[in-house]
């Protein structure tokens, strides 16, 4: 895993590109502490050259990549980035692990192919050689990474299938930046960061940005599953896609019993853990004590027959004074009990007013999720003793883990309810509280969030319960006079096209339609986003198991009867995955309900936080800018702070977006 970036220019590029190398790594040096190097289309040279080691040609060149290391497979000089080969002619800067890479290293072999490294890059590098850039759909791994070929005069920009590694772009000029990271951009000569509005608005309703936009205008992230094409003659650029869940999810529907898919399902994550396991540094996992990651370290031990290393979670009382966010540590404990992990706990009880602008720096896009920093403390603290961990992610998005789509059974009952009936219930949840920490409380923000637009279709329904500023606040929110303000349509126009994709390609099934909404939105542009920004800024590489792409793609087969299912009377999630995790779990621990992963932001707001809080929404801070109504702002934390309306998240939100615009505007 390592950081990457580049600059590509059809015309030459200009006298500064030296300067722009500099800046390119320096600010992606801790994706690759390890090592760095550079190579140009001018050099003729497969050894990558060191920043200020040598000047090296006095020709303009037209490419440039950067490269910074982080040793993982291959700890050896030869397997140094840029890697190049043909004289120069190719050459490749790569992030990522390729977990098939032995397999097709043999078939290129007995194709002809001679190996000098044992590493993933080289094999990916002579799979382009010999198969053009089409085959990359035959990687299985996590990985962005870009090709020169200057006998061919191209360029090729590639991220893997699901968006795991990241892969930004933009031009500056006639020039064509990429970087693994939004913030190499601000030291790129003649780079101007300006406010992307429209990438505002999606965030104001989502909590994240869907899609290639990022928060800056003009800079671009490359979409899970495709490769871009850069013309070496002409400058033009091509976008193709390779994979994309939306072109395989109406595949055949899966005939297996339960029984068969139970064992294929089991056997098969085992196949997968084992092959991710893979590496010459050391290795442990994530362990929260839920189903996913506990499930992944049994597997882990069940490979190797050693324990791996764990690290687990937990809060500080006093920072639960005003939240309901349960307690993992207990269930983590009895997963290091049984499988004998060497588990390390973290409670966090962190300098949250100094760490968050480091964090919201970290994340690059503006995200609100206030789990990036728990995230970010985790892999702070593994960073000691591991350099990889493996993750549980991807287990709701595949299998159906996430309560807001078992809410959707809940959603088609309500609506079979007579008028009197749904008034009723309307009428009781109007009068629970949504703030603070009872039960009451919890299930008036569960209830309410339940309520929004549940009379809509199914997908419509989904999509308002993970909405945070839905239409009419954030209309409200929005000052007329400002940038925002003319984009006010684009999240309904850009979720109404999205939403015809995603019931073509789903069917009429509400629960599948809903996970492919997550898996092509909700996962890359959230929770894999804020894990690779969180971990990498400790040089801490995440994989995750749950998604393989064959796995997944035989996910699509399965029935909804096998994903949801009543249990005891409830509705219960996962429930193949869960079948299979009973034979190697103990049932406590397969059945025990899903608790989350966040922060207690609620108390955070309260106490930590209370003078940054002020300070970053105050008439010197976001109402400084121009861009929203302060008297909503005010509304919004006065209801807030007296228990009318739980704004904690939307609060927190708006705070993670001053501190952003800090960071990459200012």
């Amino acid at each position: 895993m390592c950081g990457i970036a580049g600059v590509v220019d059809a015309a030459g590029l200009a006298p500064q590109w030296r300067d722009d190398l500099r800046e390119l790594d320096a600010s992606i040096r801790h994706r690759g502490p390890d090592d760095h190097g550079y190579i140009t289309d001018v050099d003729r040279t497969e050894v990558p050259l060191k920043l200020g080691a040598n000047k090296g040609t006095v020709e303009t060149p037209r490419v440039l990549f950067v490269h910074r290391r982080l040793s993982i497979l291959d700890l050896s000089e030869a397997a140094r980035q840029p890697l190049s080969r043909a004289g120069g002619a190719v050459f490749i800067t790569y992030n990522g692990e390729i977990y098939n890479f032995r397999e097709l290293r043999a078939e290129l072999a007995r194709e002809g192919a001679e190996f000098r490294t044992q590493s993933d890059t080289e094999v990916v590098l002579e799979l382009y050689r010999r198969r053009g850039i089409e085959d990359v759909a035959r990687l299985r791994g996590i990985f962005a990474f870009a090709i020169a070929d200057v006998t061919k005069g191209k360029v090729f920009l590639v991220r893997d299938h699901f968006g795991v590694k990241p892969l930004y772009y933009a031009r500056v000029g006639s020039r064509f930046v990429f970087s693994s990271e939004l913030k190499s951009f601000r030291g790129v000569h003649g780079f101007r960061a300006v406010i992307d509005p429209e990438a505002i608005q999606t965030f104001l309703h989502f909590l994240w940005i869907p899609g290639e936009r990022t928060g800056l205008a003009g800079v671009r992230k490359l979409s899970p599953g495709c490769w871009m094409e850069i013309d070496l003659a002409t400058n033009e650029t091509l976008i193709r896609q390779y994979w994309s869940p939306l072109d395989r999810a109406l595949s055949r529907e899966n005939e297996g019993t339960v029984a068969e898919n139970v064992r294929f399902l089991r056997d098969e994550l085992g196949r997968i853990v084992k092959q991710q396991m893979v590496s010459d540094v050391p290795l442990g996992a994530f362990l929260s004590g839920g189903l996913d990651s506990s499930l992944i370290v049994a597997l882990m031990k069940d490979a190797t027959g050693r324990a791996p290393s764990t690290y687990s979670v937990g809060y500080a009382p006093q920072d639960l004074a005003y939240d309901i966010v349960p307690d993992d540590l207990p269930f983590a404990r009895q997963v290091s009990r049984d499988f004998e992990t060497r588990n390390t706990e973290i409670v966090l009880s962190p300098d949250v007013a100094t760490l968050l602008p480091t964090v919201v720096e970290t994340l690059d896009e503006p995200i609100g999720d206030p789990a990036a920093i728990s995230s970010y403390l985790i892999c702070q603290a593994a960073k000691q003793t591991l350099t990889v961990m493996l993750s549980g992610m991807g287990g709701d998005e595949v299998f159906a883990g996430y309560p807001r789509q078992r809410a959707l059974a809940y959603g088609r009952m309500y609506r079979r309810l007579p008028p009197w009936a749904r008034r009723g219930i309307k009428t009781v949840v109007a009068r629970l509280p949504a703030a603070g920490r009872s039960g009451a409380a919890k299930l008036g923000r569960a209830g309410k969030k339940f309520l929004t637009s549940v009379e809509a279709s199914p997908l419509e329904h989904y999509i308002a319960m993970e909405t945070y500023f839905d239409d009419g606040l954030r209309r409200e929110l929005t000052s007329p006079d400002g940038p925002l303000a003319e984009h006010n349509d684009v999240v309904a126009r850009d979720v109404a096209a999205l939403v015809a994709r995603v019931q073509i390609a789903a069917g009429e099934d509400p629960l599948r339609q809903a996970m492919m909404w997550d898996l092509v939105t909700y996962l890359p542009n959230l929770n894999l986003a804020y894990t690779d920004r969180t971990s990498m800024a400790h040089a801490v590489e995440v994989r995750v198991p749950f998604l393989d792409v064959d796995l997944v793609e035989w996910s699509f087969g399965l029935r909804s009867r096998d994903l949801v299912r009543v249990r005891r009377g409830k509705l219960a999630g996962k429930w193949l995955l869960k079948r299979a995790a009973e034979t190697v779990l103990p049932a406590p621990i397969v059945w025990r309900p899903k608790a989350g992963f966040g922060a207690p932001i609620r108390s955070w707001l309260r106490s930590e936080l209370t003078d940054m809080r002020e300070e970053l929404l105050g008439p010197h801070g976001l109402g400084a800018r121009g861009w929203f109504e302060s008297r909503v702002i005010r509304r919004l934390k006065d209801e807030f702070l007296t228990g009318v309306s739980d704004y904690a998240l939307q609060l927190w939100m708006l705070m993670s977006l001053e501190l952003w615009s800090r960071r990459f505007l200012d």
